[in-house]
């Protein structure tokens, strides 16, 4: 027994696709509004005065952080030349900070 199906309406089409973005957007605003309150938060002069003031450890800690990201481990002695020699990481987060 073969089954056929009639192609959705415009308006069903419609109705899915409004409904799971209405989904994904209920989802997801908290997490938006949250970033935006940070991204505030770090062109306040205080913070970039902070910031300044500690780059000296923020930035080697981030390029730790990084790797430990990429590279699934917080063991640095396993990372080979990128855990002896840090310095092509800290470059690219000193350019990103």
């Amino acid at each position: 027994m073969i089954h056929t199906h009639s192609p959705p309406t415009y308006t069903t089409t419609h109705t899915v696709n409004h409904d799971f973005q209405q989904n994904v957007f209920h989802m997801f605003q908290p997490c938006v509004q949250s970033q935006l309150v940070g991204m505030t938060a770090l062109r306040q002069p205080e913070f970039k005065q902070w910031f300044d003031d500690n780059a000296h450890w923020l930035r080697p800690y981030a390029a730790f952080c990084f790797m430990r990201d990429v590279l699934g481990s917080s063991e640095h002695w396993k990372w080979g030349d990128a855990g002896t020699n840090p310095m092509p990481v800290c470059a690219f987060c000193s350019h990103m900070c």
